[in-house]
């Protein structure tokens, strides 16, 4: 197709149409709403670092929260186990009754 075509779908060719009167015709303004209220924001703000700011952390990424809890637990639940373990450990255990007659009969 040439950049000359144009084809013809009939009606009127609004190119000259006045825009302003269109827009403040009784029958536009009738169908369109009013506008709302200008809303002012702040032209510019702090970006704040998600790795440093949790509560923008768990703002970005609800399941975060979850995942530091889960950690958190996991690590409690991991330091009891170990003091568990060492408590064991330093239970002393008593000596055999063969090793205390071959220990004092010498």
């Amino acid at each position: 197709m040439s950049p000359s075509y144009r084809p013809y779908y009939g009606g009127a060719d609004p190119f000259n149409a006045d825009v302003t009167r269109l827009i403040n015709s009784d029958e536009l303004q009738s169908v369109v709403r009013p506008a709302g209220q200008k809303i002012q924001k702040r032209p510019w703000t702090q970006k704040k670092n998600p790795l440093v700011n949790k509560a923008v952390l768990f703002r970005l990424n609800p399941y975060a929260k979850t995942l530091r809890r889960q950690e958190i637990l996991k690590q409690e639940r991991l330091i009891d186990k170990t003091k568990a373990a060492k408590k064991a450990d330093k239970q002393p255990t008593s000596a055999g009754k063969v090793f205390l007659e071959t220990l004092f009969s010498a």
